[in-house]
């Protein structure tokens, strides 16, 4: 069974360390995509920040999480919000190409 909102919220405050930029920085575990896991309960693990914007925002249709600090440990709730996959390729996009990467607007429509 799937711990309780408050639950997960707090368990969520006790394991992260804000940055200098607002950053709640997940200190558990991290998978190799780079994001935060947190056990949710009934033996389940699920990517914090996801987690973080449903008890936070509530759920959504949408399947992406956007993160405004472009930062995959950063699980704050301010810098999260519900996204479409065709939103996060642009936000993606226009973080590559701050990078120098040569990904722009018109290769990610036409990825989506």
């Amino acid at each position: 069974m799937r711990l309780s909102r408050d639950a997960l919220i707090e368990k969520i405050k006790a394991n992260v360390r804000v940055d200098s930029n607002g950053c709640w920085i997940w200190q558990k575990s991290v998978g190799s995509h780079g994001y935060g896991n947190i056990a949710t309960g009934g033996g389940r693990n699920e990517t914090v920040h996801r987690v973080s914007c449903e008890v936070f925002h509530g759920k959504s249709d949408l399947k992406d999480v956007l993160h405004s600090c472009d930062n995959k440990k950063c699980c704050n709730p301010e810098h999260l919000s519900w996204g479409s996959r065709r939103q996060n390729m642009i936000d993606v996009s226009v973080r590559t190409k701050r990078s120098s990467q040569k990904l722009d607007v018109d290769k990610v429509k036409y990825i989506s």
